[in-house]
């Protein structure tokens, strides 16, 4: 192997560990990305229901928070900005470490523990962003600002139907916010007869 091809091999050879884990085992990436998802989902939801002084995970299997990391895509959105971001900025950090400035602050930024807090930075942003968006969710909600209304019956009396805002649902339940009461109800799925959606501005 020349030279050149030798430099090209390196050059094409990804410098962080992580990435070069990541290309050796490309199978292990699929994995990551359903333990992301489901990650997004868990706190999402876990800091939504909260403010309902519901447990989701009393509800909840781990295919419904995979499941609701998908229902939030603003969430996906700011996760998405974040890595790349971070990505640059750790680029960034590798080509001042080559470069062996002698500016203290330039091997700072060049250095693998500034790397590191940047990395930690990004992810204490995202989650800090998730939970910010799910408490406002629920707040809106509450206010009666957003909310999907729906007519609701029961299998038990199928000929009453009860008015009242969705909050969400899992594979085996649905919760239900009674604004007029202030108060939110956990209903199995073999419970519930029918959920109908009420016009729009009711």
């Amino acid at each position: 192997m020349n030279a050149q091809e030798s430099a090209s091999v390196v050059e094409s050879t990804p410098s962080s560990p992580i990435a070069r884990f990541l290309a050796n085992h490309p199978g292990v990436a699929v994995s990551a990305l359903y333990l992301v998802a489901s990650a997004i989902g868990m706190l999402d939801s876990w800091w939504y229901y909260r403010q309902f002084n519901i447990n989701i995970f009393f509800y909840s299997d781990l295919a419904d928070f995979l499941l609701a990391s998908f229902r939030s895509p603003t969430a996906w959105l700011v996760v998405g900005l974040t890595a790349l971001i971070t990505a640059l900025d750790q680029l960034g950090s590798r080509r001042w470490g080559r470069a062996g400035s002698a500016s203290r602050r330039l091997r700072w930024l060049g250095s693998r523990r500034y790397r590191q807090s940047s990395a930690a930075l990004g992810i204490l942003m995202a989650v800090a962003y998730i939970v910010f968006y799910a408490e406002k969710r629920a707040d809106w909600i509450t206010d009666g600002r957003i909310g999907h209304v729906v007519q609701v019956s029961f299998a038990n009396t199928p000929s009453s139907a009860k008015t009242a805002v969705l909050l969400g649902s899992t594979l085996n339940f649905v919760f239900l916010l009674d604004r007029s009461e202030r108060s939110v109800a956990v209903h199995p799925y073999e419970n519930v007869a029918a959920i109908v959606s009420s016009p729009a501005g009711q």
